[in-house]
Formats: structure tokens, C-alpha cells, sequence
């Protein structure tokens, strides 16, 4: 029997559907229960997983339940399959019991499994043994360690003996089984760009500007690559403070370099300058307060250096020369 997975562009509380020439199946995707209390949507390894997954990521301390409501078709018994993976499966390879991201499955208030995510480096599912469902029955994740457990989907089977396919065929099947035709696109197209990252948008743009008809492709919801709002590391590169430029006669300081600030580069580099001084290296002209100070966590800015040219001139501020 193959069952498949939802893509990650549909979110439901349930998906039920039954695959043609087999019993009836009830696909549960976890980033779209109802409520999902202390637990957080992992992204980050979309295609690796094949979608999105729930993650207990409490420091330590179980996190509150993820609840869902099923509405179910047939009521009866089924077999529960939880699709999951022992994270740390290569260091304590023979002892389950130490796992650190156990959590519990109950279906309508009874408990169905206390040690999924004890079994298995890789993503797999995990049998949970025998569950009634109602016409409206309650499902719950219940973190057992706050030490990241996770829950990718879970999986009724009203065929006890059946079981889910793993790995690719898992993959290969998924849009077949749900009944999704993938939308295509039909060229012509002068330049296909693949991938929306800041490399790719940049590019399809440019062309684009030029009058070339142009096809960019991406897998995600949200183009940026890791510098999306999905990913979030952003690259802010390196803020040069360079060239002999006189920084002289403002009220405050003359360089500010604020950690706080998003807008500020990762890294800042003042050399050659004349701080506190005009360009001739000698004449006063002083800052009203620090000539450069870097505060609030700015950790990677260097003043001048070690090679020819690189030191800056400072003098006759307010305050400090150098204020860290």
C-alpha cells in the first residue's frame, strides 16, 4: 500500500482521502494542527523531510500540547503510523530510552505511545498500535522532554496490516495519491533562472529589464533564499570606512558603529581616516564627542591595522579617541 504526503504549500487541520484500490487512510499533517501550543513550524529542511514539521523546542522544559480536530468519515479502529526521528540516534545507537525528543500521541484523551522520536536517525514512521477515532476526535502531541522532539505527520490506517512507504517512494508519491496535478509553466522563455535566492532575483530582474522574457523558478513560498523572511540570515557584508576622509566637526562622534541597529553591516572596517582632524592630518578639528565609538555588540569592527596606509589619524575629540 503507498499513501503520500501533502506538499507544503497546503495547510489543513486534516487531509482524509482514500487511495484508490486500498482501504481508507487518514493523513494528518502536524503544521496544520489547529493549535500547535509550545510547539514550533521547522522549515529549514523542507526538502530533505518532504514538508514542514512540528518541533518541542522548550530548553529542557516540556512545551504546551499541539491539539487538532478530526473529522472523520468512518469511525472505527485504526493502526496510528507517527512520522518522526531520533535526532541523536549516532551517539546512544541501542538505548531508545535515552532520547532526548520523546513525546506522547493521545487521541482523544487516551495516550497511544509515550517514545516516539526514540527510534531511527532518519525520518521514519513509527508504529503508535491500535486507536479508536470518532466522528470528531481530538488529537494532541505531548512533549515528554522539551529537548526538540519531532512530528513531521501522522497516518490512520483503517488497513491494520498495511504499511506506509518510506524514503523516495514516500517522496515519489505524494502528489499522486492526493490527487494534485503539479501547475506547468509553457515556455518559450529566453533565460529560466533557477532558484530565488539574492543571486537569482537579481538576475531574472536584470534580464527582465532588457525586454528578456524570463522564467524564474523556486521551491519556497518566499523568495531571499536564507536572507528570506523564512530563513532570516540576512547579508549585511562589510561597511568600508576608508580613503583619507576627513570625519571632523560633528556635534555627537564622528564613526558610530551601533550593534543594535539591523541596518549596520556584520562587519566594519575605519581605515586611512582622519578622525578629529582635517585632511591635511594636523589641524584641529574636533569631534564634540568620541572620534569612533563602537557599542551595543558591534564585535567585528576594526580601526586601522597592520598594513601601510591602514592607520587612521585621531585626535582633539570631545571624549574618547577610541570608545569600545
Amino acid at each position: 500500500m503507498s499513501l503520500s504526503k501533502r506538499p507544503p504549500l497546503f495547510l489543513a487541520s486534516a487531509l482524509l482521502f482514500a487511495a484508490p484500490g486500498s482501504s481508507q487512510a487518514i493523513l494528518v499533517e502536524t503544521e496544520g494542527f489547529n493549535e500547535l501550543g509550545g510547539w514550533s513550524l521547522d522549515t529549514a529542511t523542507t526538502l530533505a523531510v518532504g514538508s514542514p514539521y512540528l518541533l518541542a523546542h522548550g530548553l529542557g522544559r516540556p512545551v504546551a500540547d499541539a491539539v487538532t480536530r478530526l473529522e472523520v468519515g468512518e469511525q472505527g479502529t485504526y493502526r496510528m503510523w507517527v512520522r518522526t526521528r531520533n535526532w541523536v540516534a549516532p551517539w546512544i545507537a541501542g538505548r531508545p530510552e535515552e532520547a532526548p525528543g520523546r513525546f506522547a500521541v493521545s487521541v482523544d484523551g487516551r495516550v497511544a505511545g509515550e517514545a516516539f522520536g526514540s527510534v531511527g536517525e532518519d525520518w521514519q514512521w513509527q508504529d503508535g498500535g491500535l486507536v479508536e477515532l470518532g466522528e470528531h476526535s481530538v488529537v494532541r502531541l505531548q512533549d515528554r522532554t522539551g529537548f526538540d522532539g519531532r512530528c513531521d505527520a501522522l497516518l490512520f490506517l483503517a488497513d491494520r496490516e498495511a504499511v506506509p512507504p518510506q524514503g523516495e517512494e514516500l517522496r515519489a508519491r505524494r502528489w499522486e495519491w492526493l490527487g494534485i496535478e503539479p501547475e506547468r509553466v509553457v515556455g518559450p522563455y529566453d533565460l529560466v533562472v533557477i532558484g530565488g535566492g539574492y543571486s537569482g532575483i537579481a538576475a531574472a530582474i536584470s534580464a527582465a529589464r532588457q525586454s528578456v522574457r524570463v522564467a524564474l523558478i523556486q521551491d519556497r513560498r518566499v523568495l531571499g533564499g536564507n536572507g528570506s523572511s523564512e530563513v532570516r540570515v540576512w547579508a549585511n557584508g562589510v561597511k568600508l570606512i576608508t580613503g583619507a576622509m576627513s570625519i571632523s566637526g560633528n556635534g555627537e562622534d564622528g564613526v558610530d558603529v551601533d550593534g543594535f541597529d539591523e541596518a549596520e553591516p556584520d562587519r566594519t572596517v575605519i581605515q586611512g581616516n582622519y578622525i578629529g582632524v582635517e585632511a591635511d592630518g594636523v589641524t584641529p578639528l574636533g569631534n564634540g564627542d568620541d572620534g569612533v565609538e563602537a557599542q551595543y555588540g558591534a564585535l567585528d569592527t576594526l580601526v586601522g591595522g597592520t598594513e601601510p596606509g591602514a592607520g587612521n589619524v585621531i585626535a582633539y575629540n570631545g571624549d574618547n579617541g577610541v570608545q569600545v
